[in-house]
């Protein structure tokens, strides 16, 4: 359980990145298909 506890957490701290470069990706199409 330790070790998925930690998985999860540095998951977190990867997700917030991520979220900000999908949130410009998907805006980015968005503009692209207009």
């Amino acid at each position: 359980m330790p070790s998925a506890k930690i998985a999860r957490k540095s998951t977190d701290t990867d997700m917030t990145p991520f979220v900000d470069i999908a949130f410009l990706i998907l805006s980015f199409f968005i503009m692209a298909t207009k």
